[in-house]
């Protein structure tokens, strides 16, 4: 897990800040960028709140049990 967290971070991962300074007009670029990076922090502590409430088996009932065996 460790190796594909380290080559995404090293190849694939930086290309989205690349795409996003160099997709708009220059007069708007750094606001662009704010917007952006805004969102993506936004995102972020959504999926961060999210994740492990979807991998717990209890708080989302998303355990493989039948409803009648679980507790």
């Amino acid at each position: 897990m460790m190796l594909i967290n380290l080559t995404f971070a090293t190849t694939l991962g930086p290309v989205c800040y690349t795409i996003v300074a160099e997709l708009p007009a220059s007069e708007v670029r750094a606001q662009t960028v704010v917007l952006a990076r805004a969102a993506y922090v936004i995102s972020g502590l959504i999926n961060d709140q999210l994740t492990p409430r979807m991998l717990s088996t209890g708080d989302w009932s998303t355990s493989s049990a039948p409803v009648s065996q679980r507790s």
